[in-house]
């Protein structure tokens, strides 16, 4: 456990100038102090400042409150702890306290005063009973707590309040605390301690109230006229009344330490709690297969099948009996009939003389006891249709408008693939490039998938700029170009194509000498001659000036030699490149953002996605009815520790019904899926698990083998699971619960240490008021083995209670062997239980105290030191609890 180390008070800020002291008679409402600010001109300016006290103080912020205990509205406290409360400021206490701390020598009888400090607040525990009543009326600042008879039951004696207010650091004390509460603050704490004892079967109410009259007055919107230093309450007072800073309530259960808890359980062998035909209670339970009806024939001789639960005695199996062919009843394909459960996920056909089904699925649906469990699951999911697809539509939100994109684009593929065989399909090789010629730079060559179709004509004799927009524009067929040069000819047809067809071929005619300047026209330039008002026809100068154009336009970009265009081989992969049926998924898949396995980038298909319900199924199985976790529970012996294993195979049998039956339910609800998803992974509760869950199963569509071999995580699929029935973890919630491995030295057996190689549970669970389990991912096997494990019982090892033993320790040489035999009965308490520690302080209680060990003074620091409890462990080894020896 952590070491820690405690100081009686701690102040910080203006507080240290505080230099009055309790009692002195000159004790200001407001310490002024004197504060000289230098701005090194000379000019230095000083103030003085007054500082608040308690009377200034009528609140306190929740978040200054770190812990209660015990915790708000626990029922089952235990009697053997102060309550107490922790704040964050560790200075909080004693800020607002009018003086300082007591300087002076002790002189007389009476507990130690030198060196303590009282704080402006305190924790007060008061029985809830008539004649004492706590609550907020219109006009009060605050909550007001008012005790009508026997105050000095209810309240700590005033004088003693400095001693159960106290410090706490994690660690040995450093040499400069300020800086630890500056760099290190999660270290350091300020506590406040209620020292009343706690009866049986009580209710309480812990209220932090103010020390001071002058904090009473304010927080009860009084004018403020006290003393400084006069206490709120005194001794012998008749009646109180006081504002609340803080409340909660509790209540105390039946008497009980956690060490008399814990060693209430006793090992408990499961297998050996038998009838008296010598077969076991716990862990199985039978079923009649007699009359099973769904055409199957009665058989009064047939035996029965045991039924199991999701744990199980470890050793003990369950087997199919024979003499039931479910076969004959369920492998109908056009019938009414019972579910083949798992079959959408194994894609398994039904029908048929042999079905040809993978060994778990076969196993599920043919073993009566499987078929029970798997028929659970399905019960379960009945049971909670609306809360599960209410889960389901919550995830589906995405996928419904990702699947509205992919109609569309279906839409949109029937009416592309009629307009690009219309017209892109029928269009000459030499035209489909000019039209596809924006693209081109985008397609995939189907020889060389590395180079694109712009590449490839890059590297061949076809210019590029002859696939461009103005080349296209310049030889359109009906162009003003082509119109003039087939009037220059007569009327005869020009094709525009065949000149791209010549330069692709590697045609390079000598360019002619130009007659003008006409020739070294561009094409625009070219265009406007032509078409120039008042021109009729196109003379032979034009003509030749035309040709050279167009050879020099097309041989600029040109290098000789060059390898001839494929025109056709680029016009074929432009086709395949540009199917409506290639071109749209893909186009479509790259706007949704889809996992891997939800991808299909050749096909419009739509998003069959399963949701996924991450509750721990094993609460709605024991809804349905506790032993369908644990058979026989009624027979497990109460104040009783044993050990069960989990039985995979009723797990997985369970988690695919209600896998197979949410299939259906989605189905018939409209949601997109193919019934293959695995809805529901999780069975036990792994929340208290150091790691996340993955879930007790895989992917149910990726089973193969048997039934029972498909655990989502690496380890024992059986694995060692921890049966408690008592009332310990009810009144303790926070015992830790782990296995430590077991060493062996010389022939003897020992526990390891509780560090963090200690085994953590796994998966838990709550079966009834007083059973709990717990799971461990270790086998039975390896539990009960020597060395082995051993189960550790510990209480909360990073939570510190103080009090006291129910009874006192035995006297060695008449005094205690350490301050954990300090009992209840050797303090003096006031009529309610409050610890009067100047009573308590006499001479035969200082002749039984302990030697060499933290003296006892009457300050808080030390009373921390005496008072905190040891955390208690319980020690239980493995082959206590288990078989001894496995079947």
């Amino acid at each position: 456990m952590n070491r820690y180390s405690f100081l009686r008070w701690v102040r910080s800020g203006s507080a240290g100038a505080i230099h009055d002291e309790e009692g002195s008679g000159r004790v200001e409402p407001r310490t002024r102090i004197s504060v000289e600010v230098e701005f090194g001109s000379g000019l230095n300016p000083r103030r003085e400042l007054a500082l608040h006290g308690p009377g200034d103080v009528v609140g306190l912020t929740g978040a200054q409150i770190i812990r209660r205990f015990p915790e708000p509205g626990s029922l089952t406290v235990g009697t053997d702890a102060f309550a107490h409360l922790e704040l964050d400021d560790p200075d909080l206490p004693w800020r607002y306290t009018p003086f300082r701390e007591q300087t002076a020598a002790d002189s007389g009888p009476g507990l130690p005063r030198q060196g303590t400090l009282a704080p402006w607040l305190c924790l007060v525990v008061v029985e809830r009973r008539t004649g004492v009543s706590y609550g907020l009326r219109p006009g009060d600042p605050l909550p007001v707590l008012r005790i009508a008879d026997r105050v000095d039951d209810e309240l700590p004696p005033p004088g003693e309040v400095h001693a159960w207010a106290h410090v706490q650091l994690i660690g040995d004390l450093p040499g400069d605390l300020g800086e630890v509460i500056d760099r290190q603050p999660e270290r350091v704490l300020a506590r406040l301690v209620a020292p009343r004892l706690l009866e049986p079967d009580t209710p309480y109410l812990a209220c932090v109230v103010p020390v001071f009259e002058a904090g009473r007055q304010a927080g009860l919107g009084e004018p403020v006229t006290s003393k400084p230093d006069q206490h709120a309450w005194a001794a012998g007072q008749a009646t109180a009344m006081l504002p609340v800073y803080g409340a909660w309530e509790f209540d105390t259960g039946p008497g009980g330490e956690f060490e008399q808890l814990v060693r209430r359980l006793g090992p408990a062998r499961l297998d050996q709690i038998t009838d008296p035909a010598g077969n076991p209670l716990v862990g199985t339970r039978t079923m009649s297969l007699t009359a099973p009806g769904f055409g199957l024939a009665d058989d009064p001789g047939r035996p029965d099948a045991a039924l199991s639960g999701a744990l199980r005695l470890e050793g003990t199996t369950t087997q199919a009996p024979g003499g039931l062919p479910l076969l004959d009843a369920v492998n109908l394909a056009d019938a009414v009939a019972p579910p083949v459960y798992g079959r959408w996920h194994a894609a398994a056909p039904v029908g048929g003389a042999d079905p040809a089904w993978p060994p778990w699925l076969a196993q599920l649906n043919l073993d009566p006891g499987l078929r029970v469990a798997a028929g659970m699951g399905a019960a379960v999911v009945r049971a909670r249709q609306e809360e599960f697809m209410a889960a389901a539509w919550e995830q589906v939100g995405e996928i419904r408008a990702a699947n509205q994109v992919l109609r569309q684009a279906e839409l949109a593929l029937a009416g592309s693939q009629r307009i690009y065989q219309r017209h892109v399909a029928a269009l000459p090789d030499l035209r489909l490039l000019e039209f596809a010629a924006p693209a081109l730079s985008r397609l995939r060559s189907t020889a060389d998938p590395s180079r694109t179709l712009t590449g490839v004509i890059g590297g061949h004799c076809l210019p590029e700029v002859c696939l461009t927009g103005g080349w296209v524009r310049l030889l359109r067929r009906r162009g003003p170009l082509v119109r003039r040069l087939e009037r220059a000819k007569d009327g005869a047809r020009f094709d525009p194509t065949l000149v791209i067809q010549r330069l692709a071929d590697g045609d390079r005619e000598p360019v002619p000498d130009p007659p003008g300047p006409i020739a070294l026209a561009g094409a625009t330039e070219l265009a406007d001659v032509l078409t120039r008002p008042g021109r009729i026809g196109i003379d032979q100068v034009e003509r030749e000036a035309l040709g050279a154009m167009l050879t020099t336009l097309a041989a600029r970009a040109v290098v000789d030699p060059c390898l001839p265009t494929p025109i056709g081989q680029l016009a074929a992969d432009a086709r395949v490149r540009l199917l409506p049926s290639a071109t749209i998924p893909r186009r479509v898949n790259a706007q949704l953002r889809l996992p891997p396995e939800m991808r299909t980038p050749d096909r419009i298909d739509p998003i069959m996605a399963a949701p996924q319900i991450t509750a721990p199924t094993a609460g709605f199985l024991a809804e349905q009815g506790q032993d369908w976790l644990l058979p026989g529970l009624q027979h497990v012996p109460k104040e009783s520790v044993s050990a069960v294993v989990a039985n995979q195979r009723f797990v997985e049998a369970f988690l695919a019904g209600m896998n197979h039956e949410m299939g259906r339910e989605l189905l018939w609800r409209g949601y997109p899926t193919d019934q293959r998803g695995t809805v529901f992974r999780h069975f036990f509760d792994a929340q208290a698990a150091a790691t996340p869950s993955p879930g007790d199963i895989t992917v149910m569509h990726g089973w193969s083998g048997d039934l029972g071999s498909h655990p989502a995580r690496s380890g024992p699929a059986d694995r060692f699971v921890l049966v408690i029935r008592g009332e310990l973890l009810r009144r303790f919630p926070h015992t830790t619960v782990v296995l430590v491995k077991g060493l062996s030295s010389g022939g003897t057996r020992k526990p390891g240490p509780v560090d963090e190689a200690a085994l953590l549970p796994v998966f838990a669970g709550r079966l009834g008021p007083d059973v709990t389990f717990l799971g461990f991912e270790v086998s039975a096997e390896a539990a009960r083995s020597d060395p082995g494990y051993y189960v550790v019982f510990q209480e909360q090892p990073t939570e510190p209670r103080f009090g006291v033993g129910a009874a006192s320790g035995q006297l060695t040489g008449g005094r205690y062997g350490s301050w954990a035999d300090l009992g209840r009965g050797d303090l003096a308490v006031t009529g309610g239980g409050y610890v009067r520690l100047e009573a308590t302080t006499s001479t035969a209680f200082l002749d039984r105290v302990p030697t060499d060990s933290t003296v006892w003074d009457g300050r808080s620091d030390s009373l921390a030191a005496i008072l905190l409890r040891r955390p208690f462990r319980l020690y239980l080894h493995g082959s206590d609890i288990l078989p001894r020896t496995s079947s």
